[in-house]
């Protein structure tokens, strides 16, 4: 009997706690509002660092090439390419294309390219959006610009800087679209600047790199995105910062 007793009260089935229904959904609840709070931020941080990632990549892939094209073909002024052509104002668009081609002609064989360059391409008949946009909302159409897509999934359009002041054909712009026919193509957001310095350094620079970093970052806002190449001044920015969107970038 004694022994019964002692089962009895060491192994008898207890009442289990347990939430109720109100409890469990009050708990859902505070876990849809946290993540709703949080969810966002997590993924505007990782679509900055892989924008960010993705620009550094290709500046290093386009700046591999040149320094090789050098090495094998000589210094750029002898390429076919000279800086500062005057423009002939009865074949201009001819031209262009000439000076892009005779550019790109030692740079294309150092590129691993998913598909041939497109001279003189209306990039919308592949899929892209044209005009893009700044980050007012303003339009930024490219034109007369030689489509080269790169084999990672980034996207080329180079054509030739026109200085309007002195009639010339200064430099080869190169923007770079980090994620090719996709949105949402917004200058600073995944459309960017680089230009080779034919004149001074001869090397690939960030559109804005002879401007302070407080210079670039007011051009980079979305308070002065409606003059179109303001927004660009955003790959110097990144650039200066490490090649990080810091948490002050004007995303």
């Amino acid at each position: 009997d004694d022994i019964n007793i002692f089962l009895k009260r060491t192994y008898s089935p207890r009442k289990r706690a347990a939430f109720t229904l109100a409890e469990v959904l009050i708990t859902l609840g505070i876990i849809g509002v946290v993540a709703a709070m949080t969810m966002p931020t997590l993924i505007t941080n990782h679509q900055k660092e892989v924008t960010a990632k993705r620009l550094e990549q290709t500046y290093s892939i386009l700046s591999q090439a040149m320094t090789r094209a050098q090495a094998d073909h000589g210094d750029v002024s002898s390429w076919g390419f000279v800086a500062s052509t005057p423009i002939d104002p009865d074949n201009q668009d001819q031209q262009r294309n000439e000076l892009i081609k005779n550019f790109l002609n030692y740079i294309v064989p150092y590129l691993k390219l998913s598909s041939d360059p497109v001279y003189d391409a209306d990039i919308t008949k592949f899929g892209y959006q044209n005009p893009y946009h700044t980050k007012s909302g303003a339009t930024y159409t490219l034109r007369n610009v030689c489509l080269v897509e790169l084999a990672n999934g980034v996207s080329l359009f180079v054509t030739m800087n026109w200085n309007y002041d002195n009639q010339i054909f200064s430099t080869p712009l190169i923007y770079v679209d980090i994620n090719a026919q996709k949105g949402p193509n917004v200058a600073g957001r995944d459309l960017f600047l680089f230009y080779f310095d034919g004149i001074y350094n001869m090397k690939l620079q960030p559109w804005g790199a002879t401007y302070s970093t407080d210079v670039n970052r007011e051009k980079c806002s979305k308070e002065e995105g409606d003059e179109g190449s303001n927004n660009l001044h955003c790959t110097s920015l990144i650039m200066k910062s490490g090649w990080r969107i810091t948490d002050d970038y004007p995303w």
